[in-house]
Protein backbone atom coordinates (compact mmCIF):
# COMPACT_ATOMS: atom_id res chain seq x y z
CA UNK A 1 0.00 0.00 0.00
CA UNK A 2 1.33 3.15 -1.01
CA UNK A 3 -0.30 6.73 0.45
CA UNK A 4 1.36 10.10 -1.38
CA UNK A 5 1.45 13.61 -0.38
CA UNK A 6 2.67 16.94 -1.32
CA UNK A 7 2.53 15.93 -5.23
CA UNK A 8 1.18 19.16 -7.13
CA UNK A 9 -0.99 17.25 -10.26
CA UNK A 10 -0.38 13.12 -9.26
CA UNK A 11 -2.77 12.98 -12.61
CA UNK A 12 0.78 13.84 -14.52
CA UNK A 13 3.19 12.23 -12.59
CA UNK A 14 2.45 8.96 -14.72
CA UNK A 15 1.29 6.16 -12.80
CA UNK A 16 -1.90 5.36 -13.59
CA UNK A 17 -4.16 8.03 -11.86
CA UNK A 18 -7.07 9.31 -13.78
CA UNK A 19 -7.56 12.91 -14.50
CA UNK A 20 -11.13 12.54 -15.42
CA UNK A 21 -12.36 9.75 -12.50
CA UNK A 22 -10.20 9.90 -9.67
CA UNK A 23 -11.62 6.79 -8.26
CA UNK A 24 -9.33 4.96 -11.38
CA UNK A 25 -6.01 4.50 -10.03
CA UNK A 26 -3.85 1.58 -9.04
CA UNK A 27 -5.38 -0.21 -6.09
CA UNK A 28 -2.60 -0.50 -3.98
CA UNK A 29 -1.85 3.43 -4.26
CA UNK A 30 -4.04 6.55 -3.05
CA UNK A 31 -3.13 10.15 -1.81
CA UNK A 32 -3.75 13.78 -1.92
CA UNK A 33 -2.62 16.50 -4.38
CA UNK A 34 -1.46 19.62 -3.80
CA UNK A 35 -2.20 21.74 -6.70
CA UNK A 36 -1.03 25.47 -5.39
CA UNK A 37 -3.37 28.19 -5.76
CA UNK A 38 -1.91 30.21 -8.24
CA UNK A 39 -4.69 31.71 -10.12
CA UNK A 40 -5.19 33.20 -7.11
CA UNK A 41 -2.04 34.42 -6.07
CA UNK A 42 -1.80 36.01 -9.61
CA UNK A 43 -5.78 37.42 -9.42
CA UNK A 44 -4.30 39.30 -6.06
CA UNK A 45 -1.34 40.57 -7.92
CA UNK A 46 -3.65 42.07 -10.54
CA UNK A 47 -6.03 43.29 -7.95
CA UNK A 48 -2.92 45.12 -6.31
CA UNK A 49 -1.83 46.55 -9.15
CA UNK A 50 -4.03 46.44 -12.06
CA UNK A 51 -1.79 47.88 -14.70
CA UNK A 52 0.66 44.74 -14.02
CA UNK A 53 1.81 43.55 -17.39
CA UNK A 54 5.10 41.88 -17.03
CA UNK A 55 5.42 38.95 -14.12
CA UNK A 56 8.84 37.64 -13.67
CA UNK A 57 9.53 33.82 -13.15
CA UNK A 58 12.70 31.42 -12.46
CA UNK A 59 11.83 27.71 -11.92
CA UNK A 60 13.45 24.50 -12.36
CA UNK A 61 11.88 22.71 -15.82
CA UNK A 62 13.04 19.63 -14.25
CA UNK A 63 10.55 19.40 -11.60
CA UNK A 64 7.23 17.66 -12.22
CA UNK A 65 5.53 20.16 -9.40
CA UNK A 66 7.14 23.54 -10.57
CA UNK A 67 5.62 22.45 -14.50
CA UNK A 68 2.23 22.22 -13.28
CA UNK A 69 2.82 25.17 -11.63
CA UNK A 70 3.94 27.20 -14.71
CA UNK A 71 1.43 25.47 -16.58
CA UNK A 72 -1.19 26.98 -14.17
CA UNK A 73 0.69 30.46 -14.29
CA UNK A 74 0.98 30.41 -17.91
CA UNK A 75 -3.15 29.97 -18.68
CA UNK A 76 -3.78 32.40 -16.13
CA UNK A 77 -1.37 35.39 -17.21
CA UNK A 78 -2.79 34.93 -20.80
CA UNK A 79 -6.39 35.48 -19.19
CA UNK A 80 -5.13 38.55 -17.44
CA UNK A 81 -3.39 39.83 -20.05
CA UNK A 82 0.13 39.64 -18.24
CA UNK A 83 3.37 38.47 -20.26
CA UNK A 84 4.88 35.58 -17.61
CA UNK A 85 9.04 36.16 -18.54
CA UNK A 86 10.60 33.09 -17.74
CA UNK A 87 14.25 31.95 -16.66
CA UNK A 88 15.54 28.74 -15.75
CA UNK A 89 17.43 27.73 -12.64
CA UNK A 90 18.27 23.86 -12.55
CA UNK A 91 20.69 24.42 -9.34
CA UNK A 92 19.83 26.77 -6.30
CA UNK A 93 23.19 28.34 -7.41
CA UNK A 94 21.79 29.16 -10.55
CA UNK A 95 18.60 31.04 -8.92
CA UNK A 96 20.18 34.49 -8.64
CA UNK A 97 21.42 34.75 -12.36
CA UNK A 98 17.71 33.80 -13.22
CA UNK A 99 16.54 36.09 -11.42
CA UNK A 100 18.74 38.70 -12.59
CA UNK A 101 17.75 37.94 -16.26
CA UNK A 102 13.75 38.12 -15.52
CA UNK A 103 14.73 41.94 -13.86
CA UNK A 104 16.51 42.81 -16.79
CA UNK A 105 13.84 42.03 -19.03
CA UNK A 106 11.56 45.18 -17.21
CA UNK A 107 9.42 43.03 -15.44
CA UNK A 108 7.13 44.86 -12.76
CA UNK A 109 7.12 42.38 -10.24
CA UNK A 110 8.53 38.79 -9.75
CA UNK A 111 6.55 35.73 -8.69
CA UNK A 112 7.94 32.92 -6.57
CA UNK A 113 5.96 29.14 -7.54
CA UNK A 114 6.49 26.46 -5.25
CA UNK A 115 9.94 25.54 -6.66
CA UNK A 116 11.63 23.54 -4.86
CA UNK A 117 15.08 24.55 -6.17
CA UNK A 118 13.96 27.98 -5.89
CA UNK A 119 13.17 27.67 -2.72
CA UNK A 120 16.53 27.31 -1.90
CA UNK A 121 17.80 30.41 -3.56
CA UNK A 122 15.17 32.59 -2.81
CA UNK A 123 17.57 34.96 -0.53
CA UNK A 124 18.76 35.81 -4.06
CA UNK A 125 15.89 35.98 -5.73
CA UNK A 126 14.43 38.58 -3.18
CA UNK A 127 17.63 40.36 -2.83
CA UNK A 128 18.12 40.91 -6.29
CA UNK A 129 14.25 42.01 -6.52
CA UNK A 130 14.67 44.56 -3.94
CA UNK A 131 17.74 46.13 -5.10
CA UNK A 132 15.76 46.92 -8.56
CA UNK A 133 12.52 47.99 -6.99
CA UNK A 134 10.58 45.16 -7.67
CA UNK A 135 7.83 43.52 -5.20
CA UNK A 136 7.77 39.24 -5.33
CA UNK A 137 4.84 37.60 -4.42
CA UNK A 138 5.01 33.74 -3.63
CA UNK A 139 3.21 30.89 -3.47
CA UNK A 140 5.00 29.60 -0.74
CA UNK A 141 4.02 30.86 2.96
CA UNK A 142 6.89 32.33 5.10
CA UNK A 143 9.10 34.44 3.09
CA UNK A 144 6.68 37.74 4.02
CA UNK A 145 9.34 38.37 6.60
CA UNK A 146 12.43 38.06 3.91
CA UNK A 147 10.44 40.71 1.66
CA UNK A 148 8.03 39.47 -0.32
CA UNK A 149 4.77 41.53 -0.81
CA UNK A 150 2.79 38.37 -0.15
CA UNK A 151 2.52 34.74 0.29
CA UNK A 152 -0.65 32.73 -0.53
CA UNK A 153 0.36 29.03 -0.86
CA UNK A 154 -0.04 25.56 0.80
CA UNK A 155 -1.11 25.38 4.81
CA UNK A 156 1.23 22.88 5.23
CA UNK A 157 0.52 22.28 8.58
CA UNK A 158 -3.02 21.49 7.93
CA UNK A 159 -2.38 19.35 4.30
CA UNK A 160 -0.16 17.12 6.41
CA UNK A 161 -2.74 16.61 8.89
CA UNK A 162 -5.03 15.93 6.45
CA UNK A 163 -2.29 13.25 4.83
CA UNK A 164 -1.84 12.08 8.31
CA UNK A 165 -5.29 11.03 9.00
CA UNK A 166 -5.41 9.32 4.93
CA UNK A 167 -2.15 7.09 5.90
CA UNK A 168 -3.59 6.74 9.30
CA UNK A 169 -6.90 5.17 7.40
CA UNK A 170 -4.68 3.14 5.14
CA UNK A 171 -2.84 1.65 8.27
CA UNK A 172 -6.04 0.84 9.66
CA UNK A 173 -7.28 -1.54 7.11
CA UNK A 174 -9.15 0.61 4.28
CA UNK A 175 -8.39 -0.84 1.12
CA UNK A 176 -6.87 2.35 -1.06
CA UNK A 177 -8.39 1.30 -3.81
CA UNK A 178 -11.52 2.74 -2.47
CA UNK A 179 -10.34 6.11 -1.88
CA UNK A 180 -10.13 8.60 -4.93
CA UNK A 181 -7.01 10.51 -5.20
CA UNK A 182 -8.43 13.99 -4.98
CA UNK A 183 -6.42 17.64 -4.81
CA UNK A 184 -6.72 19.29 -1.44
CA UNK A 185 -5.42 22.66 -0.67
CA UNK A 186 -6.35 24.32 2.25
CA UNK A 187 -4.75 27.73 2.17
CA UNK A 188 -2.64 30.53 3.89
CA UNK A 189 -2.18 33.95 2.80
CA UNK A 190 0.72 36.18 4.32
Amino acid sequence: RHVFGLVSDPYAAGVGISRENHADHPPYITGLGSLPPVEDAFRIAKQLRPELKRVGLVWNPTEANSVAATKLARAVCSELGITLVEANAENSTSVGEAAASVLSRDVEAIWVSPDQTVILGVDAVLSAAKRARVPVFTSLPGNVDKGSLFDLGADYLALGHTEGLLAADVLDGRNPAQIPVENVMPVILE
